[in-house]
């Protein structure tokens, strides 16, 4: 994916490398379903990482991508 704003904020930090799940089975959240992903970090998230300014990843997921049913990360 490329941004259409390079060098904004938002632009991506990274690539999703592999993806896990995982039943919730304590706590609040029991009975959901938990999504790990593993990342292959940009420099600019390392820096933003190693500053303290970026320490929490962020995904978007879309149930019904273009309309065909899929989900899309």
């Amino acid at each position: 994916y490329l941004s259409p704003c390079p060098s904004s904020e938002f632009s991506a930090m990274g690539d999703v490398t592999a993806l896990s799940t995982e039943d919730i089975t304590e706590g609040p959240l029991a009975g959901r379903t938990a999504l790990y992903a593993e990342i292959e970090p940009t420099e600019r998230m390392k820096k933003l990482v190693a500053d303290g300014k970026k320490i929490y990843s962020s995904i978007e997921l879309h149930p019904q991508f273009s309309v065909n049913g899929r989900a899309y990360l």
